[in-house]
């Protein structure tokens, strides 16, 4: 049976700068693939102590793997004492992608028209679909037919 691969993110605080290194030996034993990394971690000043901790060095990188693969990773950073903290999530596809993707469902949607001076750089939608628009004798008269 394949496993099927799926996209995560995996943002982690660790002591030193050092540490991340026991992070990537960590991801390597399980045979997940790095997508993506940040290249220099960044030292901040945590907001509480963690482990009596004032600062810490956050890092994060995208990662494809089997879902049953993350749950092993999960177990075996929560053991490691130089981590402080971790988090996985899913991974969204990138913004730029989001935004073409809607873009062209807005496309499908509006069709382009071509602006004329008397638009004054208003959005004017014609109507595509569905029946013309009744007159008001015309509703009344439907509605005469309902109530009988």
């Amino acid at each position: 049976m394949e496993k099927e691969s799926k996209n995560y993110e995996i943002a982690f605080l660790t002591k030193s700068e050092e540490d991340r290194q026991e992070i990537a030996s960590v991801i390597k034993s399980h045979q997940i693939s790095v997508v993506d990394e940040e290249k220099q971690p960044s030292k901040i000043r945590l907001a509480y102590p963690i482990k009596k901790e004032n600062y810490a060095f956050f890092e994060y990188l995208r990662f494809s793997a089997p879902p049953q693969e993350t749950q092993k990773l999960k177990k075996e950073l929560e053991k490691n004492q130089k981590i402080l903290r971790f988090f996985i999530t899913g991974s969204q596809p990138a913004a730029k992608t989001v935004v073409s993707d809607l873009a062209k469902s807005v496309k499908k949607i509006m069709p382009a028209k071509t602006a004329t001076p008397a638009d004054s750089g208003r959005l004017i939608r014609k109507r595509t679909e569905g029946p013309p628009p009744l007159s008001n004798e015309a509703l009344e008269k439907k509605l005469e037919e309902i109530l009988k």
